[in-house]
């Protein structure tokens, strides 16, 4: 028979059993009951203890298993608390995992290895319901020099280091990082104002995107020539459109970007019109068939529901509509959420209270 202590107090539902005395477990019971019924939430961890005591003194109370006692002393079903307890333990396990990565970013990363962690939890419980395993976040270079990417292999998501420019330099640092963004400015064709702590975590959002969707299983399908397109596939609109919500971004048509060549009409209009800016570019109407045939390209085309449309394009800004609202355009979907935020000319902070309104 397990031992039991002596405890005087009033009986509370967070009282364990082996505290207290056999004659008021029955009072612990009841407390438990009412708590349940008006009370409990999800995120209490006390289920995993009383899982814990069901095993340990079930016997005792003359029941045959942990489950039967779960199911008569409390009303709750036992398959449901041993999920719930199950939840809350890998919960906790990652709690344990992010803190662990940020204690290393921290090192690795002055500044930026604590910050990008803190925002990744709080973007992981308003986006996904804290419901992603963490991974590391790095910072260095890219390939391509993109923005950030992730990998899901080892589960590392990685910002490029220039992104805050010298939001997060540190002392000492200040040169190296303005001219590293200068480097980077050429290469991505941005102004200095694109940079900031609201652009890394734009990205660190969009790679979180990618995160979510390899954690919960969802595969990109593979193009019209066999390859598989990270953004422009219907899983990565949907998302797109439900993040967009979330962070106020004017809501606009999400339409999938499909590759194919250009028909023989588009041919000649492109080069028509090349032709017009520069008479020596060749004339589409001294070209044969086959000439201009060996001149199609492969291009981008905006589809609602498999079929093609043709976007009103503004020509003062280049804005595209379609039946009278806006259309994303194939940079806003590849640079979601941060193309958005430049469209709607939103500078980098003020980015920041869009993405994490109570961080």
């Amino acid at each position: 028979m397990a031992g039991v202590t002596i405890d005087t107090g009033p009986i509370h539902y967070r009282d364990e059993l082996k505290e207290t005395p056999r004659e008021k477990w029955t009072k612990v019971f009841r407390e438990r009951r009412l708590y349940i019924g008006a009370e409990f939430k999800y995120g209490c961890r006390c289920v995993i203890n009383w899982l814990a005591e069901a095993e340990e003194f079930h016997e005792e109370l003359g029941y045959e298993s942990a489950d039967e006692m779960l199911e008569e002393e409390l009303g709750i079903e036992p398959d449901w608390v041993r999920m719930a307890a199950s939840v809350l333990e890998a919960t906790g396990e990652n709690l344990s995992k992010v803190a662990e990565y940020r204690s290393a970013a921290d090192i690795l990363f002055p500044i930026r290895g604590a910050w990008s962690f803190d925002s990744w939890q709080l973007i992981n419980t308003r986006f996904w319901d804290d419901s992603l395993t963490p991974g590391a976040i790095l910072w260095g270079l890219t390939a391509g020099c993109n923005f950030g990417s992730y990998n899901p292999n080892n589960n590392a998501i990685t910002l490029h280091e220039a992104l805050p420019g010298k939001d997060f330099a540190k002392q000492g640092e200040v040169d190296w990082v303005m001219a590293n963004r200068n480097q980077d400015l050429k290469s991505w064709g941005l102004r200095p104002e694109s940079f900031g702590i609201g652009t890394a975590l734009g990205t660190l959002l969009h790679e979180s995107m990618h995160q979510a969707h390899h954690q919960l299983g969802k595969r990109y399908p593979p193009n019209s020539k066999g390859q598989t397109d990270a953004h422009h596939n219907r899983i990565w609109l949907a998302e797109c459109e439900r993040v967009a919500a979330l962070i106020g971004i004017t809501p606009r048509l999400w339409p999938l970007y499909v590759e194919r060549k250009e028909r023989a009409d588009e041919v000649r209009s492109r080069l028509a019109r090349k032709h017009r800016a520069d008479d020596r570019q060749p004339n589409p109407d001294d070209l044969t068939g086959a000439q201009l045939n060996n001149r199609r390209r492969w291009i981008r085309v905006p589809t609602i529901d498999g079929a093609e449309i043709t976007p009103d394009i503004d020509d003062t800004n280049g804005t595209a509509t379609y039946q009278g609202q806006p259309i994303a355009s194939t940079g806003e979907i590849t640079g979601f959420p941060r193309e958005s935020f430049n469209q709607q000319g939103i500078n980098p902070a003020d980015r920041i209270p869009l993405i994490l309104p109570d961080g």
